[in-house]
């Protein structure tokens, strides 16, 4: 289920045959703090985040999670609570994402971010001019990869190098995992 639903999918519903699935999204928080409570641990995708638009245009169109993701991780660790929340940093890469970064370091709790849980997407590099981005983008559009600029390193590589310019290299994220996820296991 999706936690939040916009103004946009409402209104259409209304006009739709048949009607599009409307999550019931108290029993979705219900379930998810249930699960905390008994000792589960939850990876939100992403922060939750929308992936195309931000600002009054994102909230119009695409619906967010953030703000419950936000919710939940800031009550880790509280009354009664055994499990903890997580939410994974991976695909924040991308120019339809940045406008985020600042809200993931800023309102998110540094110690439940975590980074590699997903494959990263470094398609771009946040200090590539306008006119390259337009370009790449519309070469993944048109289905024509081959003439997206790469850039150098592999893609994780790549990632991490972003992620931690504006993060921090020491930023806890880079090391939750193991901390956190696996203190017990030897990873290879």
């Amino acid at each position: 289920d999706f936690l939040g639903w916009t103004l946009t999918d409402r209104l259409a519903n209304l006009l739709r045959r048949p009607r599009w699935y409307v999550p019931r999204i108290a029993a979705a928080r219900r379930h998810l703090e249930e699960a905390l409570d008994a000792g589960g641990v939850i990876v939100f995708a992403h922060c939750g985040l929308p992936y195309f638009a931000s600002g009054w245009l994102g909230r119009l169109l695409e619906h967010s999670d953030f703000g419950t993701v936000r919710e939940i991780l800031r009550a880790n660790g509280g009354a009664g609570r055994r499990g903890k929340a997580y939410a994974d940093v991976s695909a924040i890469c991308t120019p339809f994402r940045w406008p985020f970064w600042r809200r993931i370091r800023d309102q998110l709790p540094a110690d439940a971010l975590l980074y590699g849980s997903d494959f990263p997407v470094p398609v771009f590099v946040r200090g590539t001019d306008e006119a390259r981005l337009l370009r790449d983008f519309i070469a993944l559009l048109t289905g024509n990869p081959d003439d997206v600029e790469i850039p150098p390193g592999n893609l994780a590589g790549v990632t991490h190098r972003e992620v931690s310019q504006y993060f921090g290299g020491d930023h806890p994220m880079f090391s939750a995992f193991a901390r956190e996820l696996a203190p017990d296991r030897r990873l290879p």
